[in-house]
């Protein structure tokens, strides 16, 4: 799960809520203690062992200069990427572009329980 720090809590919430459905989930800083690695190699490591990356889409990821180096290295590495929309914004800046062929996951105006469902079902489709 990928998310601008002011985006702790609903990031958080996502994971959660993924684990509960049986899905594996990284997230840092979790996940980035447990390997004792700097934040410079503990991420594009686990970006080597997913296989998709849920992206926490705001007004605070539009601002942040992490996510967009996090993207570039899954879409090298040719990962599925799901962008959750919190608000009704357009991906700005380098977003913009790097989420270009994403289709996103509207959060924002509707249960985010409904919002969870679909993400999995979207998931599942990687199994083909």
């Amino acid at each position: 799960v990928s998310y601008a720090s002011g985006d702790f809590t609903i990031a958080d919430t996502t994971r959660q809520h993924l684990e509960s459905s049986g899905w594996r989930c990284w997230i840092a800083p979790r996940d980035i203690n447990t390997a004792g690695l700097p934040y410079t190699e503990a991420i594009p490591r686990a970006l080597q062992q997913v296989r998709a990356v849920v992206v926490i889409l705001s007004p605070s990821a539009n601002l942040s200069v992490h996510i967009p180096r996090e993207l570039d290295i899954a879409l090298a590495r040719k990962l599925p990427i799901f962008p959750l929309r919190l608000f009704d914004l357009l991906p700005a800046g380098q977003l913009e572009y790097l989420l270009r062929t994403c289709q996103w996951l509207d959060v924002f105006g509707r249960d985010y329980g409904d919002a969870m469902t679909e993400l999995e079902q979207r998931l599942r489709n990687l199994d083909g």
